[in-house]
């Protein structure tokens, strides 16, 4: 009997503003660019991002735009989402580059 699997989305589990900070930061410990813009627009598209825009003074369409996959994700869109949900970005030292 073959296994049966469903999709995963992790939009599915970004329900709140923690949810997508802790998401996010996980996202940038990688520094890949294109695992990252991939990242922001999955929170464009999560179910907790409608606090978030409230926070950011924005209305939920501006934000997700701001965020989506047209081409218009720019640093700026990172540094609002990161000051909404209340976290800021933080360069580490990177060990398995020091070494």
């Amino acid at each position: 009997m073959p296994l049966e699997t469903t999709a995963f989305d992790m939009i599915d589990y970004l329900d709140d503003a923690d949810d997508i900070a802790v998401f996010l930061e996980v996202v940038l410990e990688t520094g890949d660019p294109t695992y990252i813009a991939n990242a922001l627009g999955k929170i464009a598209r999560s179910p907790g991002l409608a606090p978030v825009a409230a926070a950011a003074g924005m209305t939920l369409a501006e934000l997700a735009a701001m965020l989506s996959d047209d081409g218009q994700r720019r640093f700026d869109a990172l540094i609002v989402l990161t000051n909404a949900l209340g976290t800021r970005l933080k360069p580490v030292p990177n060990a398995a580059l020091a070494a």
